[in-house]
């Protein structure tokens, strides 16, 4: 697990000091408040560098009204942050960069009005739409979803250290059940598989997941199929089995005199199989239990957003150790082609350490840094890419989740008559709830 382990890093409401201080004052109190603080460490010094341009600059525009924004005002949709309501910048992380999913946002506001307005979707909305523009503040609290959340995962506490991965997957299986759509799921499988293998995929497909099609299955979900195998030759004993990931989790793997991890190897070594020694428990063969056996696990249906979690975090070895973090994945023998849209980096150790979602903009295509409720631009000097407005990439050497997009997928929708149905549906329900 990568656990978020906060204790004085994070920003809280039951911290030594008890004081939410607005963006704009938060440089120099805080920086007050540490001279007094024991636990004095690399990551108080971060959050005090007061790289908060955007706060400064929101402060001469908050004046500004228009129903359709200007270029200014289109600046800040989407750079809002998140008060930490204890310990919760796991939970803020995850949520900044559920957020800057377009689809999904595009999604959930504009059926906003067909969900159970007591149900979990709801407040999700709810909180996305805090999160799109703010008249007032570029700040919002997100208690009343976190709470929701707690309701049907109570491991989620205030105060207390936890996964942003694990709160990941919680999110996208509770909205999952709420999301749904008619039809039946059909992912996408690729071509390496014979016509038997993909009769046998269906079959799995429609007995799991045929009454639990909706847009996250759509979205999120890839499939595996794990392969167990008795290496004993009058054996051959072979089991197939499939199953369905939202979020994939790829163990590091270690090699000797490298200096920088690469998330591109450490992929590929996912899919190679693996033999398991004779000492080991639970890998004995059902039909002649035999000891040799090679368990392997392939990635058969890749989804549109691929989120993956790098397991950095379990080895002091790996805290700062630089990572090849690809913003263009090639990923799998058939060379789906991805583009990183986001990731959360840890900052600290095992013992005490502070989770950041770094998310490039949809409505702007520039990456920005969310610290809880501090927003920071990660560049100012911006080019053009093929016509796409671009900023520096950002650092990605503490990071270990990441958010990818698959290419030629969602172009259609995100256009700008998509984003301002979003900016619109998201002042229609905040307009309810005032």
């Amino acid at each position: 697990m990568n656990f978020c382990c906060c204790n004085d890093y994070c920003i809280n409401k039951k911290g030594k000091s008890n004081q939410l201080y607005l963006p704009d004052e938060n440089n120099q109190r805080q920086k007050n408040n540490n001279d007094n603080n024991n636990d004095k460490s690399d990551e108080f010094q971060y959050r005090n560098q007061g790289k908060n341009k955007i706060n400064v600059d929101y402060e001469k525009n908050s004046n500004k009204t228009s129903e359709t924004p200007s270029n200014e005002d289109h600046f800040f949709n989407g750079t809002i942050g998140l008060v930490n309501l204890g310990l919760c910048c796991y939970f803020n992380s995850a949520i900044q960069n559920l957020k800057n999913i377009f689809p999904l946002t595009l999604y959930v506001l504009k059926n906003y009005q067909k969900f159970n307005k007591s149900g979990f979707a709801y407040d999700y909305c709810k909180l996305i739409a805090n999160l799109i523009n703010q008249n007032k503040h570029q700040y919002c609290e997100p208690s009343k979803f976190f709470y929701h959340l707690q309701k049907l995962a109570p491991n989620f506490q205030i105060g207390e250290q936890n996964d942003s991965s694990i709160c990941i997957m919680y999110i996208l299986n509770n909205l999952e059940k709420e999301l749904k759509k008619s039809g039946d799921p059909s992912p996408e499988i690729v071509d390496l598989f014979d016509m038997k293998e993909r009769e046998n995929f269906k079959c799995y497909i429609y007995k799991s997941f045929g009454k639990r099609n909706s847009v996250i299955l759509d979205y999120f979900y890839g499939f595996q199929q794990d392969i167990y195998k008795c290496m004993n030759k009058k054996c051959n004993y072979i089991k197939c089995s499939y199953q369905g990931f939202n979020v994939l989790n790829i163990p590091i793997v270690r090699q000797t005199n490298d200096r920088i991890l690469s998330l591109e190897k450490a992929i590929e070594y996912y899919e190679f199989g693996r033999l398991h020694s004779e000492k080991e428990e639970g890998f004995d063969c059902s039909n002649c239990k035999g000891k040799k056996i090679l368990t392997q696990s392939i990635i058969i249906s890749y989804p549109k957003i691929l989120i993956i979690n790098f397991k950095r975090i379990g080895e002091n070895y790996f805290y700062n150790h630089p990572v090849d973090v690809p913003f263009e994945l090639n990923f799998g023998k058939v060379k789906y082609k991805y583009e990183l849209i986001g990731f959360i980096k840890h900052i600290g150790n095992d013992k005490s350490g502070h989770n950041i979602a770094v998310c490039k903009n949809f409505f702007d295509n520039r990456w920005y840094e969310y610290d809880d409720h501090i927003v920071t631009p990660l560049e100012k000097s911006i080019k053009k890419v093929n016509g796409i407005i671009n900023n520096k990439m950002p650092d990605t050497k503490n990071a270990f989740l990441f958010f990818y997009k698959k290419f030629g997928i969602f172009e259609n929708i995100e256009t700008e008559q998509d984003k301002k149905i979003i900016i619109d549906q998201s002042n229609d329900l905040r307009k309810l709830f005032k």
